[in-house]
């Protein structure tokens, strides 16, 4: 899978997650230690060379599940 097509597949479970449980942005700052303006243009998907570190710490704190595969170059 192309890392941009998981990077927008985690942002949607990401908003998903942050509307469902009315989180805002300062309470994801201090969960996570991002600025506020960061995690901002994450969820709005404004950044399209935004952190994948970023977004899996989100998705950590936020448990939110997601899976890592490792493919082998022939």
């Amino acid at each position: 899978m192309d890392i941009t097509k998981t990077k927008l597949s985690l942002i949607r479970k990401l908003q998903s997650k942050i509307k469902e449980e009315g989180i805002s942005l300062r309470e994801l700052e201090f969960i996570t230690g991002i600025s506020k303006s960061q995690i901002h243009k994450i969820i709005t998907n404004e950044d399209t060379n935004c952190s994948l570190e970023h977004i899996l710490l989100l998705c950590v704190k936020l448990n939110i599940p997601f899976e890592i595969k490792n493919y082998e170059k022939f």
